[in-house]
């Protein structure tokens, strides 16, 4: 098994390709729209077996792949399942990772909008809110 990997490290094995990054929240769409793949790789813990980073959502929104590891939350399968990105096994190697089209990058964003988003379950969020507010009315009644 390898051991962990820094960001340093992976920005100066692919000077100028890989851009390790601090940023206010309010630009993190405008910087993501211009990167060609977001790096979602956890170690195998228990604590990543059961997460939903927001960091992929933010990817998908951006309509970048997602390069993520095996058992992160439900992602990895959204990812294999919806053609997402690539999940990327320990001592794989990676394929030749190209930017993605116009079109991919349409479908990506898509799907994030369809599945990611707060809107998206709106009307999902409002039926449980209906709902124990009447069970909430009835029990003290």
């Amino acid at each position: 098994a390898g051991g962990t990997v820094r960001n340093s490290e992976v920005s100066q094995r692919f000077p100028g390709r890989v851009a390790v990054r601090w940023l206010d929240p309010t630009d993190v769409a405008e910087v993501l729209g211009s990167c060609d793949h977001g790096i979602l790789v956890r170690e195998g813990s228990l604590t990543n077996r059961v997460a939903s980073p927001t960091k992929f959502a933010e990817y998908l929104n951006a309509g970048i792949p997602v390069i993520i590891s095996p058992d992160l939350g439900d992602q990895t399968a959204e990812v294999e399942r919806e053609r997402l990105g690539i999940v990327h096994r320990e001592d794989a190697v990676l394929p030749i990772l190209a930017r993605p089209t116009a079109d991919e990058r349409e479908r990506l964003t898509a799907h994030a909008a369809r599945q990611l988003t707060k809107p998206a379950f709106a009307s999902q969020y409002s039926r449980i809110v209906q709902a124990l507010t009447a069970r909430s009315r009835c029990a003290s009644a």
